[in-house]
């Protein structure tokens, strides 16, 4: 055997000793990351069949219900039948639970809105608008929309530039002016 052969059988034999431990090596990676993937797996796993089990149950309670509201329960009632306050109302459909009270019944007023701007040709242009409803602000506010809603994009564009005048009095409500003229009525 020469010389050259032996050298080639040392260097080969290092090579396989370090290839094997590094072998060793990899191979115990694969076991800390196969256990590392099962304790990551167990709870997903465990999600999953929660989660089954939740859709189950939703779809337990859909085909379960008609979907109409039913009367769960009746929140402080003392005497069933003369009971005013609100009730607590369940339904089949979502499972969700709702306050229902009724709604007092307001006395709706008669406001008159008076809009005011001035256009491009600086021209002032003005709109009565008569809305019923049950506060000042409540009728200037629905009086605005439709007002709004009336004009087109440049007369928009004016009253956004040079601003808005609105005006607002209640129509049930009688002025000093009138107020003379029907005493004067009254006294001839």
């Amino acid at each position: 055997m020469s010389p050259l052969t032996a050298c080639k059988d040392t260097k080969t034999l290092q090579e396989n000793e370090h290839l094997k431990a590094h072998e060793a090596e990899l191979q115990k990676e694969n076991g800390q990351l196969g256990n590392d993937l099962e304790t990551m797996t167990a709870p997903r796993d465990a999600l999953t069949k929660e989660n089954e089990k939740l859709k189950a149950e939703i779809r337990e309670r859909k085909t379960k219900g008609s979907g109409k509201l039913r009367v769960g329960s009746v929140v402080g009632a003392k005497g069933h039948g003369n009971f005013k306050g609100p009730r607590v109302v369940w339904s089949a459909r979502t499972g969700f639970r709702f306050i229902v009270r009724k709604r007092e019944v307001r006395s709706m007023k008669t406001f008159e809105v008076q809009f005011r701007y001035r256009n491009r040709n600086e021209e002032t242009v003005e709109s009565t608008i008569k809305v019923e409803a049950s506060s000042l602000p409540g009728a200037v506010g629905k009086a605005a929309r439709e007002f709004v809603k009336g004009l087109d994009r440049k007369q928009r564009f004016d009253m956004n530039k040079n601003g808005l005048d609105i005006t607002a009095k209640s129509v049930g409500t009688t002025t000093e002016a009138q107020a003379e003229t029907s005493a004067e009525t009254a006294a001839s």
